[in-house]
């Protein structure tokens, strides 16, 4: 695949309000503006890059010029705006309030609009909202969406192309104006999306009271930058848990959301060994979730997630390994974690894959669940099974069963659902699941003495 390299200009002294907004500190940028800070050039670009839809609409509200170009280590030397980085990192939510607060989609850097972005790396849902906001196809668009591996967009993108190119050339000429609107109103029903799956716990019907302390990064890769298989459902099980965790009283300031390609090796390694220590405190719960592959590596025999840009050939380099996630999550300066792990790591299928020519380890994958301390760990599956899905639910099982547990069908004889109702709960019911597609999934849960109350 040809990689296209956008990548922001480091150069220069950041000022305050920069470096607020690169750690994610929205409330702080919000005080800052307010005291008289100017409002950088850059500080609406970190935010467009970082996905951090709440900093960029504080920074929109209070006079930012959506449209500003800022000068990034680019190969053509030329300036992007803030719609055209959070297209290229299909941060989906910050594009919607940039749109919103009058982002020009047709805007150009070096002869190509934001649409390219979105054709180059094939977020399709990003395609469908440009065009729905008037963007124009190029043949530029069609060619780098096909020439890496698009080709469902490509062709799609010809027919939206087409359409366009009829109306600006009057071919529509007999129809009154308001049906070219109409028209041009129906192109982005021309991108196929994937059929849209309702689970009856993509909601929580719960709510508990916020706690400022609490954080959480949780983990979604479906699909992934290195040809593997789709691990499905796993961005609508990162979705939910965010939900769910939101309903559990984490602020959602405090939950970073990675899924596909923001769950890049280097963007998790940030937030869990550098993000997680600088703002975890005492009195803090920390929520680890990972929904994804997993890998064994042949060598050492020991568990990695696989990342967005994960190579299972090359585990030691592109994966992270299962033993420093626990190492680094434990410690932590705060007496709760709790870990919810859907993959496997046996190299035998579902969420695991395996180095090209390897066979499965089955039996031998260490799969490191440490002695529980302040840790309590659910793991979707023992290190010699594979995690599956239910597809009419769109979710993994291990995951749905979570959720559903926590929707209150895990509730113990005092109406609390703690770690270990929730897992007396749920293991039974992915066992059943697993069996009926005759295979072996056996959720496995470590826990610290101390009874957790999860709600």
């Amino acid at each position: 695949m040809c990689v296209f390299v956008l990548i922001l200009s480091l150069a220069g002294c950041a000022t305050p309000l920069v470096r607020a907004v690169k750690k994610g500190q929205t409330q702080k940028v919000a005080a800052l503006i307010e005291k008289g800070s100017t409002i950088d050039d850059k500080a609406l670009m970190w935010a467009a890059y970082r996905g951090d839809a709440e900093t960029v609409k504080v920074l929109l509200d209070r006079g930012a010029d959506v449209n500003k170009k800022v000068s990034t280590f680019w190969d053509f030397g030329d300036l992007v705006t803030p719609l055209m980085i959070a297209v290229r990192y299909g941060h989906t939510d910050a594009v919607r309030v940039l749109l919103d607060h009058g982002a020009d989609v047709n805007l150009k850097h070096s002869g190509v609009t934001a649409l390219f972005y979105a054709a180059f790396y094939g977020h399709s849902e990003l395609i469908n909202l440009l065009i729905s906001k008037g963007a124009a196809v190029s043949a530029g668009d069609i060619q780098y969406a096909e020439f890496n591996g698009f080709k469902t967009i490509a062709e799609l993108l010809v027919r939206v192309s087409k359409k366009q190119s009829a109306q600006i050339l009057g071919e529509n000429s007999s129809a009154p104006d308001s049906t070219a609107s109409a028209s041009l109103e129906s192109i982005p029903n021309l991108i196929e999306q994937p059929v849209s799956l309702k689970s009856d716990v993509d909601v929580p019907i719960y709510k508990t009271q916020e706690n400022p302390n609490d954080f959480a990064l949780v983990i979604g890769v479906e699909k992934y930058s290195n040809q593997l298989p789709d691990a499905q459902f796993a961005d609508r099980d990162a979705e939910a848990i965010k939900n769910h965790l939101i309903a559990l009283g984490f602020p959602p300031r405090q939950i970073k959301l990675l899924t596909d390609h923001q769950a890049t090796k280097a963007n998790v390694e940030a937030y869990l060994e550098e993000w997680l220590p600088r703002n975890v405190k005492e009195p803090s719960r920390v929520f680890f979730y990972y929904s994804g592959h997993g890998a064994p590596d042949i060598k050492s025999e020991q568990a990695y997630l696989v990342l967005y840009d994960g190579n299972p050939d090359f585990l030691g380099i592109t994966g992270y390994p299962i033993k420093k996630l626990y190492s680094i999550l434990n410690s932590l300066k705060t007496k709760e974690i709790i870990v919810a792990i859907d993959s496997c790591f046996s190299g035998a299928g579902g969420r695991s894959v395996l180095a090209q020519g390897a066979r499965p380890l089955i039996t031998k994958v260490d799969v490191e669940i440490p002695a529980a301390n302040k840790m309590t760990i659910f793991s979707a599956s023992a290190g010699n099974e594979i995690s599956g899905t239910i597809e009419d639910q769109g979710h993994g099982a291990f995951t749905y069963y979570f959720l559903k547990g926590l929707n209150g069908e895990a509730t113990d004889r005092s109406g609390q659902v703690t770690a270990q109702s929730l897992y007396d709960y749920l293991k039974p019911k992915v066992q059943d699941a697993a069996n009926l597609k005759n295979r072996d999934q056996t959720p496995q849960l470590v826990s610290s003495k101390t009874p957790l109350k999860l709600r």
